[in-house]
C-alpha cells in the first residue's frame, strides 16, 4: 500500500490501512515499524569505558545535550560498534520524540495492526545493500551508501559488520525528478559529511559508494562518481509482487521496508515504547498461561483417565474376592471361631501371667533396706506398690532399680514421706509403673 497522506488525518490514514487489510484479508500477528531516518537524532559517541554500565550512565548523560526535550519525552537506543585508537568505546546513539511514534503506534494499532517494533530505518537500507552485494564487500574496507526518498536522502557509511555513520541530508524530490540546484545542494551535504565523518570516526576514503531508493534518482550515479572519484554502483529497488495493485512512485523508496520485512539485522538501532514492552510482556504471560493451562489439562485428563482405569481394576479385582470368599467362607467359618478361642484363651493367660511375674521381679530387684507393703494393680494394668524404706536415698536408688528393670517402664514416684517409729526414721513412698508385655 503505496499512498501519499501528508494531509490526511490520523482517522483516514486508519481508514485507508483498514480497507487494504480488509481488501486483501490480510489479519497479521505482528508489525514492525521502519521509522525514517529524517524523524531520528544520531550521534557517534567515544565514550572512555568498555563497561556496560558505565556506557549507559554515560549516554544518559549525553543526551540532554543532544536533543531539547526531558528525558521523559524521548525514546533511545545505541549500538557498540568497535574501539578507537585510544581504547574508547565507539557507540551510534539514536533519540527520537515519544510524541512522533506514538502517533504512528496509534495509529496501527487503530488499525488492529499489533507493533512488536520499531526499527530505524537506516538500517533496513543498510541491510537491504548487504542482501544484494555482500560478496562486493571486503572486510577492511569501508563503503558509502545513498538512499534517496522523495524528503531526504540517508547517507550512510558502513563496513561489511556495523552501520559506523549515518546522516539526514534533507533534499527534497520534486515532480518525480531531482533539480540540478537540488543535485548540486546533495553533493555540497555530501562533503559536508564526509569532512564530519572524518573529523569523528576514520579518515579513510570509501571503497566504493552504492546508491538505492527513489529511481528518480539514477541521474546521480554520473554526477556522484566524477564528483567524488569513487566508483559508483546502483544497489537496486526492492521487486514487486505480481497483484501490486500500483507501481513504486519514482520519489519513493522502499529499501529500508522491504529489507525490514525480509531479514531484520541484529545489530540493528531499535525503539521500544513502554506500551509496547508492556503487550509484550502480557502476551508472552498468556502465552505461558495458555501453555501451562493445556499442560494442566493434559495433566489432569491423564491422571483421571488413570484412577479411573484403577478404580475399576481394582473394583472387579475386590468382586473376584468376594467370589471367592462366598466359597470359602464355610471352609474357614469355624478356624475363624477357633483363631478367636484362642485369642481370648492367650489374653486370658496374659492377664494371670503380669501379676505373677511382677511379684516374681519384684523380689529380685527389691533390697533388704526396703520393705513393700502394698501391691495394687488396675484394670488398665498400671501397678500401684507402696513401702518403707530405712533412709531416702534408699528410696531413690530402689525407684531407679525399678525403672532400669527389663519388666517395667513409665515408672512414678507419686509420694516420699519421713515418719517416726519407736526412735527411729522410716521413709514412706508410693510408685507406679506398667508391666512391658514384650518382655
Amino acid at each position: 500500500l503505496i499512498e501519499p497522506i501528508p494531509f490526511f488525518t490520523d482517522d483516514k490514514i486508519v481508514q485507508l490501512i483498514s480497507d487494504f487489510l480488509k481488501k486483501k484479508d490480510l489479519k497479521p500477528k505482528s508489525v514492525a515499524i521502519s521509522l525514517a531516518r529524517n524523524a531520528a537524532t544520531v550521534r557517534n559517541l567515544h565514550l572512555p569505558s568498555k563497561e556496560k554500565n558505565e556506557i549507559e550512565q554515560m549516554i544518559n548523560l549525553h543526551i540532554s545535550r543532544i536533543v531539547p526535550y526531558k528525558k521523559e519525552e524521548i525514546t533511545f537506543d545505541h549500538r557498540f560498534i568497535g574501539t578507537d585508537a585510544m581504547g574508547y568505546a565507539k557507540e551510534v546513539l539514536a533519540i527520537v520524540n515519544n510524541a512522533l511514534i506514538m502517533r504512528q503506534f496509534n495509529i496501527l494499532e487503530s488499525a488492529n495492526l499489533p507493533v512488536d517494533k520499531i526499527t530505524l530505518g537506516s538500517y533496513g537500507t543498510w541491510q537491504h545493500v548487504l542482501n544484494r552485494h555482500r560478496s562486493d564487500l571486503k572486510k577492511d574496507e569501508i563503503y558509502l551508501l545513498l538512499d534517496v526518498d522523495y524528503a531526504f536522502t540517508d547517507f550512510i557509511i558502513f563496513d561489511a559488520e556495523n552501520l559506523i555513520f549515518t546522516r539526514n541530508i534533507p533534499v527534497e524530490i520534486k515532480e518525480d525528478a531531482l533539480k540540478q540546484a537540488d543535485i548540486n545542494k546533495l553533493m555540497s551535504e555530501m562533503r559536508q559529511s564526509l569532512i564530519v565523518f572524518y573529523n569523528e570516526e576514520v579518515n579513510k576514503k570509501p571503497a566504493k559508494i552504492f546508491i538505492s531508493g527513489a529511481s528518480a534518482g539514477r541521474e546521480l550515479d554520473t554526477v556522484v562518481e566524477k564528483e567524488f572519484n569513487i566508483p559508483v554502483k546502483r544497489a537496486g529497488a526492492p521487486a514487486l509482487t505480481k497483484d501490486a495493485v500500483k507501481p513504486i512512485p519514482p520519489s519513493v523508496s522502499l529499501s529500508a521496508v522491504t529489507a525490514l520485512a525480509l531479514e531484520e539485522n541484529p545489530n540493528s538501532i531499535s525503539f521500544i515504547l513502554p506500551e509496547m514492552q508492556i503487550r509484550k510482556n502480557l502476551k508472552e504471560k498468556t502465552r505461558e498461561l495458555m501453555v501451562l493451562g493445556a499442560l494442566a489439562v493434559y495433566l489432569f485428563m491423564a491422571a483421571f483417565g488413570f484412577f479411573l482405569g484403577r478404580f475399576h481394576s481394582e473394583q472387579a479385582y475386590l468382586k473376584k474376592l468376594d467370589e471367592k470368599n462366598k466359597l470359602i467362607e464355610k471352609d474357614i467359618g469355624a478356624i475363624l471361631g477357633e483363631a478367636s478361642r484362642i485369642e481370648f484363651v492367650k489374653k486370658l493367660i496374659d492377664s494371670r501371667r503380669v501379676p505373677l511375674q511382677t511379684i516374681y521381679e519384684l523380689q529380685l530387684i527389691t533390697p533388704q533396706e526396703i520393705s513393700i507393703t502394698f501391691i495394687g494393680m488396675e484394670e488398665s494394668g498400671r501397678i500401684t506398690l507402696r513401702g518403707e524404706g530405712a533412709q531416702l536415698s534408699d528410696v531413690f536408688k530402689y525407684v531407679t532399680t525399678l525403672e532400669n528393670s527389663k519388666y517395667f517402664n513409665t515408672v512414678t514416684t507419686r509420694y516420699t514421706r519421713t515418719k517416726n517409729v519407736r526412735g527411729r526414721e522410716l521413709t514412706e513412698f508410693e510408685a507406679s509403673f506398667n508391666f512391658k508385655a514384650e518382655a
